[in-house]
């Protein structure tokens, strides 16, 4: 699996391979040209992973927000554009039928604002709400041209993955 992400204004190339016997051969190349890992990862669930790196291990927690990607290590987080958005259309979200879309949280966390109200008219990439989870501020955005037809959280409140926040109505051929 090879994906690109901006990490501000750089450009970032990640590679993953399955290694036989186990691991992950993982290869980053940037501006300061191609540097190869090997490395073992293991789930902890929600987002947490263990990571062994170098015999050193690491606890280090990923959400994900349509096309962003936050990473946070050792009390710093790391956020991450993927450059290949229009090849994963509808990330993020489930479609109800031909009529709406659910927006749903990445990860557990605290509604610490919400920006639009019921009956807004939205376009793609407007910040419809203010997610914090583990000191990170996530951006929940609209995935397509639509009307908030339904919030279904308030300020304040604390949800978890996957919980339904909202609901969008596209606009004839938006989606």
């Amino acid at each position: 699996m090879s994906v690109t992400y901006r990490f501000g204004v750089d450009r970032v190339a990640v590679r993953l391979e399955q290694r036989a016997g186990g691991g992950i051969n993982a290869v980053i190349q940037d501006g300061h040209g191609e540097r190869p890992y090997a490395c073992q990862v293991q789930s902890l669930g929600d987002g947490a992973f263990l990571l062994n790196l170098d015999d050193q291990q690491t606890l280090i927690y990923t959400a994900s927000a349509n096309d962003s990607r936050f990473v946070w290590v050792n009390g710093e987080t790391f956020a991450f554009t993927r450059e290949t958005q229009k090849a994963m259309p509808g990330r993020g979200r489930r479609v109800i039928g031909a009529a709406g879309g659910q927006i749903e949280a990445p990860m557990p966390g605290q509604v610490r604002d919400v920006l639009v109200a019921v009956g807004d008219s939205v376009e793609r990439g407007q910040t419809l709400l203010l997610l914090e989870a583990m000191k990170m501020e996530l951006k929940i955005t609209v995935p397509f041209d639509g009307t908030v037809s339904r919030l279904a959280v308030s300020q304040g409140d604390v949800v978890q993955r996957g919980q339904v926040l909202g609901e969008v109505m596209p606009v004839n051929g938006a989606e």
